[in-house]
């Protein structure tokens, strides 16, 4: 974090790693294969409102002099068509909505202030993880034609703006990578959140690029194993 960075990786589990240990996830690959500084932005289990409000709070701390970009930084912004928009609806009644508009906490400052209220908290679930198993979000379906998966499109549309916007105000170069056909998820999910990101993206004239997950989920896990994220950050 010394150093200027220059890459930005944006998204939920597969960008985190989930299911590997580093050097295989995502980030780390990009920067032994490119030699270039790249910071993780990957939480499991987050959505594109989440995602919005870290990447507000990552610019609000570097532009408080706390991290510094190169002048051609990018940002990849990985999204998943498999729960995105569920992660969304979940995200939206939560206290995240408000980054929909120009707001943020300024987070990390604070987090240096708070970090031994956070380790107490963290300690007390690592060591007894089966009772606090149930923290954080509880898993539900969302309906292709619910009026929360439509209000979730609109939504997500909005933050794709927002996204866009930001990169422009602070010279990030734009990339968006879509993952989907995963085994298990709605098809019918997948190919809606697909149709409005190629739109978007064909609207706004946005490098996107879309990988099919059953092609390089060889080893036919719900995430990717070593291989696979292998491929994954080849193809990106």
């Amino acid at each position: 974090l010394n150093s200027p960075i220059n890459i930005l990786v944006l998204g939920d589990s597969y960008v985190e790693g989930a299911c590997i240990e580093k050097p295989f996830d995502i980030s780390s690959q990009l920067a032994q294969s490119n030699q270039k500084n790249v910071l993780n932005l990957g939480r499991a289990g987050s959505g594109p409102l989440f995602q919005l409000a870290l990447l507000k709070e990552i610019l609000v701390y570097k532009n408080s002099g706390y991290l510094t970009f190169n002048k051609d930084t990018e940002l990849i912004w990985v999204i998943f068509s498999g729960n995105d928009l569920k992660n969304l609806a979940y995200e939206k009644i939560t206290m995240l909505h408000r980054y929909i508009n120009d707001y943020n906490i300024n987070y990390f400052e604070k987090l240096k202030l708070s970090n031994i209220e956070f380790n107490k908290f963290f300690e007390e679930i690592l060591t007894d993880p089966i009772n606090n198993k149930n923290i954080g979000q509880k898993g539900w379906t969302l309906n292709t034609e619910s009026i929360e998966a439509k209000i979730a499109l609109t939504d997500f549309e909005r933050i794709f703006d927002e996204i866009k916007d930001l990169s422009i105000k602070n010279k990030l170069d734009l990339k968006i990578i879509t993952l989907t056909n995963h085994k298990s998820k709605s098809k019918q999910m997948m190919k809606k959140t697909d149709n409005l990101i190629k739109k978007l993206c064909d609207t706004h004239n946005i490098k996107c690029s879309t990988v099919n997950l059953r092609k390089i989920n060889k080893a036919n896990r719900g995430h990717l194993d070593e291989k696979g994220y292998k491929k994954l950050s080849e193809i990106i």
